[in-house]
């Protein structure tokens, strides 16, 4: 496989019904998780969707960078309170490497490539 040149997580922590998370029964938790986790995922399809249309677009309709993605969806499971809403926890945090990005360019062109001279 290919290395990952961009990498991340997408977070939740949404309410459930408005309710804190001791009022809420072992059922009523559980799908609060489900929530949240499917909530996360997409804001990760989102961003990785945006991300590819962004470089297909600068590189003529091609997608070289396809599946070099590693972002998970971890939904609530690393909140530090699950049912209080927290705008820290409505997000996607990625993280580029340039050096990275820079040496899978050189070797899918064969020649440095500098953004700044686009």
């Amino acid at each position: 496989g290919v290395d990952p040149l961009v990498l991340g997580e997408a977070r939740a922590s949404a309410t459930f019904r408005g309710k804190k998370i001791k009022e809420l029964t072992a059922r009523e938790h559980q799908k609060a998780l489900e929530y949240n986790q499917a909530l996360s995922e997409k804001r990760r399809d989102a961003i990785v969707n945006r991300l590819k249309r962004t470089i297909t677009k600068l590189n003529n309709n091609t997608e070289p960078f396809k599946d070099q993605f590693k972002i998970e969806a971890v939904g609530a499971t690393k909140a530090t309170q699950l049912g209080e809403e927290n705008v820290y926890e409505r997000r996607c945090e990625i993280k580029i490497i340039a050096t990275d990005v820079e040496k899978a360019i050189e070797k899918l062109f064969g020649k440095r490539w500098h953004w700044w001279k686009q």
